[in-house]
């Protein structure tokens, strides 16, 4: 945990920015059905309104320094869920991760204690 965040905190913070009204937010997604499932998205937010484009957002949610290099192991792994969605990205707090660290097609969105 990094400056008092935990997951729990940056969950709220994701319900925070991805607002009931304009996006279905899930937590814990399976990258299939059934048994048939081998990985998790941390949460994904699929928007809800066409007129402003729809799209669907994976995160990965990191918050300690350990977790973040771990990850960095095997990106790979990210990619059963990752390949569906239009934007992928870790939500974590300032520490966790370097930018020049990301995968080219994953975005940071920071976490501060006030929020994404």
């Amino acid at each position: 945990m990094t400056g008092g965040i935990d997951a729990a905190f940056v969950r709220e913070a994701l319900r925070r920015r991805h607002p009931a009204q304009e996006y279905a937010l899930f937590f814990e997604v399976a990258d299939a059905t059934g048994a048939r499932h081998t990985r998790w998205a941390d949460a994904i937010a699929m928007s809800l309104w066409p007129s402003r484009g729809l799209v669907l957002h994976g995160f990965e949610i990191k918050v300690t320094r350990h977790d973040w290099l771990r990850e960095l192991e095997n990106p790979a792994k990210a990619e059963a869920i990752a390949r569906r969605c239009d934007f992928w990205w870790v939500a974590a707090p300032a520490g966790v991760l370097h930018e020049d660290e990301l995968p080219a097609t994953w975005g940071h969105q920071r976490v501060h204690p006030d929020g994404l």
